[in-house]
This record gives C-alpha cells, sequence and structure tokens, in this order.
C-alpha cells in the first residue's frame, strides 16, 4: 500500500469510486494490485472500482 496516499471517494447512481491524481506518476506501474486492495469492502476504502 501507498502511505500518504491522497484519493477522493464518490458515489453516483448507487455506485462509488475511488479516484487517484496519479499525473506525477508516484503510483507504481502494477495498478491491479493496488486497484484490487483498495477496492476491498471488509479490508480497505472499499469501491465498485478505481
Amino acid at each position: 500500500m501507498v502511505k500518504g496516499l491522497k484519493f477522493w471517494k464518490m458515489h453516483s447512481l448507487g455506485n462509488d469510486y475511488i479516484l487517484i491524481d496519479n499525473m506525477d506518476n508516484k503510483l507504481a506501474t502494477d495498478l491491479n494490485n493496488l486497484a484490487r486492495r483498495l477496492c476491498e469492502r471488509r479490508y480497505s476504502v472499499g469501491a465498485d472500482g478505481l
């Protein structure tokens, strides 16, 4: 997990999403693993998508 990661959680039409600004490319290229970990509802932020 990335410490100090700034994100927004937004809700729309019954779904919720995590938004991350990665324009400066600070996140690793393996975003699949990060998405799975962040979207897990029982152990993390929880969302329908990243």
